[in-house]
């Protein structure tokens, strides 16, 4: 009599096979959720460990040994609890990933429209430059809403592995992501308003810290979700960041060379 082999889903692949005692352990240490995926032959698809009495009371049963036919292909991840692929061994609450995540974004979609400004209004430059400051954000909505519905991650946050799906693990729809980008905008950039921002900005990073979820987070049901970060996406992140920042740089000053300097 041989023990049967388990398969479980970690990061939206099949792991496997490995005995009833390794994956119990795995539940017991905290490395994988409740909710994870599992399968074994007895079974007929992927079922959520926490829905089977093997991990509730510690049973192991034994079945003579049979080749595996092939574990099922694994559902979307709209089709199960989203905690089965997060990257437990990453703390979840990482209030400057996110920060920095935004900020990338910020710096590429000013350089389109800074250029755009340039081409259509370069006076603005000179007299309302702190006003371009806080127009950008709400005009950056609805780009990073499709970006959400459509991949579940803008541009700096693909860089930092991060994404925003809801607890069902599917991607937002476009309407929702408006209501949360709108949420991030007035609860945590304070509308653009220069102190006002940096007042909003504290109290959404201890909000985050103390309850593991922001209020525009809250309010849709969204999860923010976050795998391993290497070295090199932080360094590349950094790259992508100061070079967007420079490109603003130089639009700036093109626009103002081109009124011939401040008036």
């Amino acid at each position: 009599m041989s023990e049967k082999p388990w398969y479980y889903v970690k990061f939206n692949k099949a792991v496997g096979p490995v005995n009833h005692y390794e994956l119990e352990a795995k539940f017991d240490t905290g490395e994988l959720p409740p909710e994870t995926l599992v399968w074994a032959e007895h079974l007929g698809d992927w079922t959520p460990a926490s829905a089977l009495p093997d991990f509730k009371h510690g049973s192991v049963s034994f079945v003579p040994h049979v080749k595996p036919a092939g574990t099922p292909p694994i559902p979307e991840p709209g089709h199960y609890h989203f905690e089965a692929i997060r990257d437990t061994s990453v703390p979840q609450v990482r209030p400057w990933v996110r920060f920095f995540a935004r900020s990338i974004d910020m710096m590429l979609f000013s350089i389109i429209f800074d250029l755009f400004l340039l081409f259509v209004y370069p006076a603005v430059f000179s007299v309302m430059p702190v006003v371009i400051g806080m127009v950008t954000p709400p005009l950056w909505i609805p780009f990073e809403s499709y970006l959400l519905s459509r991949f579940g991650y803008t541009p700096g946050k693909w860089i930092l592995r991060t994404s925003v799906t809801d607890k069902n693990g599917q991607k937002p729809t476009y309407n929702r992501a408006i209501a949360r980008s709108c949420g991030v905008w007035l609860r945590g950039l304070g509308l653009g308003i220069p102190i006002v921002i940096l007042i909003t900005c504290i109290i959404a990073y201890f909000n985050l810290k103390k309850n593991g979820e922001t209020s525009w987070d809250k309010n849709q049901g969204f999860i923010v979700s976050h795998l391993e970060i290497g070295t090199g996406r932080v360094v590349f992140g950094f790259i992508v960041f100061f070079v967007a920042f420079f490109i603003t740089c130089l639009i700036f000053g093109a626009a103002v060379m081109s009124l011939g300097g401040y008036q």
